[in-house]
């Protein structure tokens, strides 16, 4: 009797865990996650090389998304682009971070970065260069 027990108890806990799981919310979560992954996979916004600049910018906020793509982790930075001459430009970008370069993404943290000032979402990050 004291499989027939078990079984039954287990089948009730599964029943009952069915009955409570919201499967539209955990799909709805699971989904944003995956639109942000996509986005990092987008292809690149192409910019004219030779209007390209060299900046340093300020990183304002730092959110890792969960996702790792070959160990590097995917994550969501507003960054603050000083460009020559001291004009200020906030970018948003996801981006893989490296795991070396994880401690590098910080608020208040410099990083190297180029970009066409006409297109701020052509932004690149140099992990190989000191801000």
């Amino acid at each position: 009797m004291g499989f027939l027990d078990s079984y039954f108890k287990l089948t009730s806990m599964a029943d009952e865990m069915s009955e409570k799981s919201d499967v539209g919310a955990s799909m709805a979560t699971m989904q944003s996650k995956l639109d942000s992954l996509n986005a990092t996979m987008a292809p690149p916004v192409v910019a004219d090389p030779a209007t390209r600049q060299d900046a340093t910018a300020t990183v304002t906020a730092s959110r890792p998304s969960g996702a790792q793509v070959n160990g590097a982790m995917v994550t969501e930075l507003e960054l603050l682009v000083m460009l020559q001459g001291g004009i200020p430009v906030p970018v948003k970008q996801t981006t893989l971070v490296p795991p070396a370069d994880l401690g590098r993404i910080h608020v208040g943290a410099r990083l190297a970065v180029t970009l066409d000032p006409a297109v701020p979402a052509t932004l690149v990050i140099d992990w190989t260069r000191a801000a």
